[in-house]
């Protein structure tokens, strides 16, 4: 491994493809879209009227969380306990806004844990030649005025390869073969 592992540390992967589909599914997804709107538009106010709360015991939480996470010898690992964690932190604070079952947190705690352990596995099995893209969109994103990451969110990544490869071209950056990348994306993350 080298030490080009910022960008893909910071990444928490879910799949979503329909392979778990199913008419038990299908039948859900129809109930929710069939749920009176008054209904569930509280959320945001919800959270919103209570955000100082959420955000004071997600914070203590999280702490503890951390902790937890970098302990455990399958994640041990700074950046990916504290992602994990964040996510872990906010998710116990869900009953506090919605209904949500004990068991739904605790499953979907031992979920994201194990999203944390599979990220680690992926660090460390990153070819290099996936380390060194991340690298060099690290640098690029730094050095060019408006960057090369697209998305306005904070932790995703919005990508024009074509430009990546104008710039790194004016940088005189190496670049790698971007057909072969991209397919290497798509697959790893």
């Amino acid at each position: 491994m080298t030490e080009n592992t910022a960008i893909p540390e910071r990444l928490i992967h879910l799949s979503t493809d329909k392979r778990h589909h199913s008419q038990v599914t299908k039948e859900a997804a129809t109930r929710l879209e069939r749920y009176p709107i008054n209904a569930v538009s509280g959320f945001v106010p919800k959270v919103l009227m209570q955000g100082d709360k959420i955000f004071q015991a997600a914070s203590e939480r999280y702490e503890e969380i951390d902790k937890i996470l970098y302990v455990d010898p399958e994640i041990h690992h700074t950046r990916i306990a504290r992602n994990h964690a964040q996510m872990i932190a906010f998710l116990e604070m869900l009953p506090e806004v919605i209904s949500v079952s004990p068991q739904r947190i605790e499953e979907t705690t031992a979920f994201i844990v194990n999203l944390a352990k599979e990220r680690v596995k992926a660090v460390h099995d990153d070819p290099d030649d996936i380390n060194e893209f991340w690298a060099m969109f690290d640098y690029l994103d730094t050095e060019d005025i408006y960057g090369v990451n697209h998305s306005a969110k904070e932790n995703e990544f919005a990508i024009n390869f074509n430009q990546l490869i104008q710039i790194a071209s004016e940088k005189r950056e190496p670049f790698v073969d971007i057909v072969n990348i991209k397919r290497r994306l798509t697959a790893l993350y």
